[in-house]
């Protein structure tokens, strides 16, 4: 077994995953594109994996029950550990133990995928952020539309608010 990539089947649909290749970041913008569809995704498998877990389990206590209606009924002065151990010691107990065992594996990895998506995106909103400021103080930006003038540098437009704020104090100056 491999922890890296999964293998799972929840309500009959079978889905696997290379999650090292999936949850690997690469380019920020498709990513970004992505991850809210992964999420979404990734949270009905976790809810119906969740579902299919509670099923096993009802699908094992009603058999457990009936299993020991019928030891009672054909000894009614069996004792409680004794019934126990008959209840466990029948093959399908096996069966059914496996398939709980299963499910909850299921549930704990698409809740765990989807948590790591999760985590991806918050990862991609930091990257990007950082990006978009490395950018921006290098004074590169990409223009909004095409043909639109690129930003300018900070310090030019500082100059600008120099001049504009030494006119306005020249003008209250005066007015007093």
């Amino acid at each position: 077994m491999s922890f890296n990539k999964i293998d799972i089947t929840v309500n009959g649909e079978k889905l696997a995953m290379d999650l090292n290749e999936t949850l690997e970041i690469g380019d920020i913008s498709e990513d970004m594109k992505k991850v809210a569809a992964q999420m979404g995704f990734w949270g009905s498998v976790w809810a119906a994996a969740e579902g299919e877990m509670e099923r096993c389990d009802a699908f094992y206590r009603k058999w457990r029950a009936e299993t020991t209606k019928k030891l009672m009924a054909a000894n009614d002065k069996m004792a409680e550990w004794k019934l126990k151990q008959e209840v466990e010691a029948d093959p399908k107990f096996i069966q059914y133990k496996e398939a709980i065992a299963k499910s909850i594996t299921n549930a704990t990895l698409a809740r765990s995928v989807f948590e790591a998506f999760k985590i991806k995106s918050n990862v991609l909103q930091s990257k990007g952020a950082r990006e978009r400021a490395e950018l921006d103080s290098t004074g590169m930006t990409t223009p909004t539309t095409r043909g639109a003038e690129p930003k300018r540098h900070k310090d030019e437009d500082a100059e600008g608010r120099v001049s504009a704020m030494k006119s306005l104090n020249s003008k209250k100056k005066r007015e007093e």
